[in-house]
This record gives C-alpha cells, sequence and structure tokens, in this order.
C-alpha cells in the first residue's frame, strides 16, 4: 500500500476505534502513532483476531511475517557478523543462564534478539551497556546485525518451522514518544499494540498472542501473564522464538526400536523411554566430554554433550570448554574429532523452565535499565520508568519424530582420549547438556537435562 493511501486508512481507522474507546470510557482518548513500517500491516482491531477482546485491546501495528524462508539477501555481509557477534555472546549467556543443576532450557538466540529491541528503547548508559554486552559499537550496526540475523534464521514451509516475533504492549491511559516505537517495528517486526493494563481482556490478549506466536508449547506459562494497571507497570515487551523440525531422512528414530531403560539422575534411577539407532558420523572427545549431533531437515542441528564418568553439567558449564564445538573452525577441531560408526541412545524428553533472567542479564553488564534513577527510557515517555525483571519460558520437546522448543521472554518495565575402535556407543543415561543450532551455526535453544 502507497504511505499515503496508508496513513489515511491509518486516520479513519483511528477515528473509528476512539469513538468506540470514548462511549466505553468517557474522558480517556486512545492515542494512534503514525504508518511504522512498510513491512508492517494496516492498524487494525485486535479483535479481529481474537473475538470479544475487541474493546480493550488495539493494534497499533502489525507485523506482517514472510511465507517462507527470506535468506541472506543483501545484508550478507552483515548476517554473517551478527552470527559471529552472537557466538560470543552466547558463550557469556550460557554461563550467566544456566547451572547445570537441575532441568533447564533457554534461548541464546530470543535473549539475543529482546536486548536488541530493547536498546531501541533505552537511551544513554542503559542502552550503551546493552550494546557492549551484544558486540555493537553503535545502535545502527545492531539494526543491520539484528536483522540480517532475524531474516537469515527465519524459515517456515509445512513441516518445519523457525519463526520469530516480538510485541510490545502499551497501556492506553499513557502518552508515548512515537520515534523509539517506530524504530522497533521497522527494524524487529513488531507488533505494537494498546490495552488498559491491569484488565483481564489486554492479559488474555497478550496470552493468545504468546500462544499463537510459540504453537501453544507454553500455555502452562502463559495462562499466567498478567499487566500490571499504570502506572506500576508502563510498558512490556515481549520476544518469541519457535522451532519445529522432523529429523533428517537418515537420521529418524524407529519407534520399534524405542526401549525401556535406567536413566541415571543425581536423584536416583529412574526408567526412561530411550530412542536408539546406529549412525555414521563425526564423534567429538574434548576435555570432559564425549559429543554428537544429529542434522534436521531444515538445516538446523541438534547436539548432545555428555560429560565424562565423574563429570557433570554443571562442570561443563564451568569451563566452558565444549563451546569450542561453535566458536572454532571446523578445520581446527581434527584432533578432537573422528568419523565413526556411532550407536546413539538418547531418552526422550519434555523440558520445560521458566522464570527470572533478572540476575542472568545483569551478570551481562546490563544493569542501567533496572535502575530507578537512571531515566532509562526517556525517550518513551516522559515519566520515570525502569526495567522490573527480564522473564522467561522455554519448552524443549524431542520424540521418534523430530524436535518442537519455544521460548518467550518477557520484559516489563516498572579431554577425554581419542576413542580406540571405529564404532562407539553413546549412551546419554546421565546428566546431559543439548543445544539447537541453525543452518550456520547460530545457537539457538540450550539446555540440561538431568532429568527426562
Amino acid at each position: 500500500m502507497e504511505p499515503e493511501k496508508l496513513e489515511k486508512a491509518l486516520d479513519e481507522i483511528s477515528e473509528k476505534h476512539v469513538a468506540q474507546a470514548a462511549k466505553k470510557r468517557p474522558g480517556r482518548h486512545l492515542k494512534w502513532i503514525a504508518p511504522l513500517a512498510a513491512v508492517l500491516a494496516l492498524a487494525i482491531l485486535i479483535g479481529g483476531l481474537l473475538g470479544p477482546l475487541a474493546p480493550r485491546a488495539y493494534a497499533v501495528a502489525e507485523a506482517k511475517y514472510p511465507d517462507s524462508h527470506i535468506g541472506l539477501g543483501p545484508d550478507y555481509e552483515a548476517s554473517i557478523q551478527a552470527q559471529q557477534e552472537l557466538l560470543s555472546f552466547f558463550q557469556a549467556a550460557l554461563k550467566s543462564c544456566l547451572t547445570g543443576t537441575e532441568n533447564e532450557a533457554f534461548s541464546p538466540a530470543n535473549l539475543y534478539m529482546a536486548l536488541a529491541e530493547l536498546a531501541e528503547l533505552a537511551d544513554g548508559e542503559a542502552r550503551e551497556e546493552i550494546l557492549a554486552a551484544l558486540g555493537s559499537d553503535s545502535i545502527e550496526a545492531l539494526r543491520t546485525q539484528a536483522r540480517g540475523l532475524w531474516e537469515d534464521l527465519y524459515y517456515k514451509d509445512d513441516h518445519n518451522r523457525l519463526t520469530l516475533a516480538s510485541s510490545l504492549w502499551l497501556d492506553e491511559s499513557l502518552d508515548y514518544h512515537p520515534e523509539p516505537l517506530e524504530a522497533l517495528s521497522e527494524n524487529y517486526y513488531a507488533s505494537i499494540y494498546r490495552g488498559e493494563f491491569g484488565s483481564s481482556a489486554t492479559d488474555k490478549a497478550v496470552a493468545a498472542w504468546l500462544d499463537r506466536q510459540t504453537g501453544g508449547l507454553l500455555k502452562k506459562a502463559t495462562r499466567d501473564i498478567h499487566l500490571a494497571p499504570a502506572p506500576e507497570m508502563v510498558f512490556a515487551l515481549y520476544s518469541t522464538i519457535y522451532f519445529q523440525a522432523k529429523w533428517g531422512y537418515e537420521q529418524e528414530f524407529n519407534p520399534k526400536n524405542t526401549v525401556s531403560q535406567p536413566f541415571h539422575a543425581p536423584s536416583g534411577d529412574v526408567n526412561r523411554d530411550f530412542m536408539r539407532q546406529t549412525i555414521e558420523s563425526d564423534y567429538y572427545f574434548g576435555e570432559d566430554y564425549a559429543a554428537a549431533s544429529l542434522g534436521l531437515r531444515n538445516g538446523s542441528r541438534m547436539w548432545f554433550i555428555l560429560p565424562d564418568e565423574g563429570k557433570t553439567p554443571a562442570d561443563l558449564l564451568e569451563s566452558g570448554e565444549y563451546t569450542q564445538l561453535f566458536t572454532e573452525g571446523f578445520a581446527d577441531l581434527d584432533n578432537i574429532r573422528k568419523f565413526m560408526i556411532i550407536h546413539l541412545s538418547v531418552p526422550k524428553f519434555d523440558v520445560m523452565a521458566q522464570g527470572s533472567l533478572t540476575d542472568a542479564v545483569k551478570a551481562l553488564g546490563v544493569e542501567a535499565v533496572f535502575d530507578r534513577e537512571a531515566g532509562a527510557f526517556a525517550q518513551v515517555l516522559d515519566q520515570q520508568a525502569w526495567l522490573s525483571g527480564v522473564n522467561q519460558a522455554t519448552r524443549v520437546v524431542i520424540d521418534e519424530e523430530g524436535v518442537k522448543a519455544a521460548s518467550y521472554i518477557e520484559m516489563p518495565a516498572a579431554g577425554a582420549a581419542q576413542p580406540p575402535d571405529e564404532e562407539v556407543d553413546l549412551v546419554l543415561d546421565r546428566p546431559f547438556l543439548f543445544l539447537i543450532t541453525s543452518s550456520f551455526g547460530t545457537p539457538l535453544f540450550a539446555g540440561v537435562v538431568n532429568n527426562p
């Protein structure tokens, strides 16, 4: 749609919606911002998607997501640079976000995107800290890198999916400066909504948006979503990633080979269903761990990293030695890699992690956004505002068919010796690490299985 027509349509819709709001709540006026970006759909009632929620929650702008994989496109160099920056960030995030002492999961890629989006809303020292944590020297460089990464990762077809989404929720009683909102939408495919904070209708609208973006995998977490009424909460930023892929054509698990056997959990042995298959693949024997990976049909890979006997996932996370699998070049790993026949046994698991990443984000050097006196979000609204926390929910499920994983992040404001043989058994019957990486090695999900 041409800009002039889009602006006219926005004006017409704005008047209609403001009139509706005025009838329901005298004296309160909904403010609408200008068209945000060519990639965004026309401003519409969110009720067009959610039915009865229309009177309370409005879409200022909704992102129109691609129907298929975009690819590297003209920003090839920026995308490659973003991936390299993410690997450095990933190493630091793993140490701060995972402890190794229980079942855990989080998405490094989603945390990266959420912090990049937060940088658009932050100002001064708060923005500089985020840029430093993400390895960017300017907001312009971060925009280019993050957008390149987004477009490279985004993938969708009939059977496989890797989709990212974000939304900013604003209270309808407050006035916001449009410039940072426009930048957020234009650079991150972000949707922007306004509603009555503290109302069940707005809470349900947020939960419904999160469920749509994460394939319903996180309903256990989204049912508890609550946006406190202003001025206790003045905005909420959500970032999601959803992943679904089948195992590679020659790496599928036959259900007939699945057997029940003991898993040696920290609390004692438990019987679990183990998927089994024999593959010819690279086997890695690093310091204190063994590892192998399976390909998925969308080009991604799932890695299984088993600590040596006497070592724990916490030991590997502390040393960080295993990150060489993702940060070093393929040729640099010749001394710890051997192509072998691998008899692989993997327990089926469904790992759900929900909680705060606030301390982890602070450990990455991002602290000013939490300071009540720092004025971190002065460019968004005139009143004092700060980040009250960073919350996440992540779930990863694997079975004989493939992998499903989803994550959302909420930001409310107020070596072993080389194996001697040509065959090896890799039996994941004690606590282990897992990772899902994109076709370019970008870390999408990471976690620990202590008890599948």
